[in-house]
């Protein structure tokens, strides 16, 4: 008599059958997949594609990324020369939820799972990342 903790043995064998199956079958398809010509394929309508997506002229130039070597002073009086905004910043508005309860509790939870994955465990920077999700 089988203890009621134990599998009999052929939902066992079963269980192994479709283990194996899921391992197998997903990798001949990978290995074996069908050629599709090129010819085969559907042609676009309309103009032939060139396969850009974005024209030239909306791709912004971009100048390549250089590090310059500097020390602590050099680079301290470099941030100095960057202009600084004197304009005055007024707080938020409160943030004012309007929906279910539901809705309320869900985005308490996305919210929660932001500060925490941003910040780590910094108060001042979980209500930093808050602030700007809020905003």
């Amino acid at each position: 008599m089988s203890t009621p903790d134990r599998p009999r043995g052929g939902i066992r064998a079963a269980l192994f059958v479709i283990a194996g199956t899921a391992s197998v079958v997903p990798a001949l398809l990978v290995a074996n997949a069908p050629v599709i010509p090129h010819q085969a394929r559907a042609q676009p309508q309309g103009p032939a594609r060139t396969g850009r997506v974005v024209p030239p002229a909306e791709v912004p130039a971009v100048e390549p990324v250089a590090f310059v070597d500097m020390t602590p002073d050099e680079a301290r009086a470099y941030n100095a020369s960057v202009p600084f905004s004197t304009d005055p910043n007024p707080a938020a508005r409160p943030f004012v939820f309007r929906g279910t309860a539901e809705d309320k509790a869900r985005a308490l939870d996305c919210l929660a799972a932001g500060v925490l994955y941003e910040a780590g465990d910094d108060a001042k920077g979980e209500q930093a990342v808050a602030q700007v999700v809020l905003n």
